[in-house]
């Protein structure tokens, strides 16, 4: 958030990330200048929900952030129903060659 208490563009992304991926991201930065180049601080965690779980942290102090995850959660998220699983339902006979990839899946 900025100093007006909105959302910044790059919270913004990382939370609309989260909810896509039904992942967490720990979004970490430096506070203060170093050579010469400013940084924001304002570290972030964000839950699979798309919501902050820790932080924003603060602008110009050091701050060490901590949140409880449920990787578990995040992971069963993913699938919505029976018909509707986010990794199963991956249409990866599209990209796997143009990515050299070779994995058989199938874990999920």
């Amino acid at each position: 958030m900025d100093s007006s208490g909105s959302t910044t563009s790059d919270e913004a992304k990382v939370k609309v990330a989260c909810i896509q991926m039904q992942i967490y991201i720990a979004c970490a930065d430096r506070v203060g200048t170093e050579r010469g180049q400013p940084f924001e601080g304002q570290s972030l965690i964000v839950g699979h929900t798309g919501w902050p779980v820790a932080g924003p942290a603060s602008r110009d102090e050091e701050e060490i952030l901590v949140a409880d995850v449920a990787l578990g959660e995040a992971r069963r998220a993913r699938n919505w129903n029976a018909f509707n699983q986010v990794l199963r339902d991956r249409r990866s006979d599209l990209y796997d060659e143009m990515l050299g990839s070779s994995i058989k899946r199938g874990w999920y």
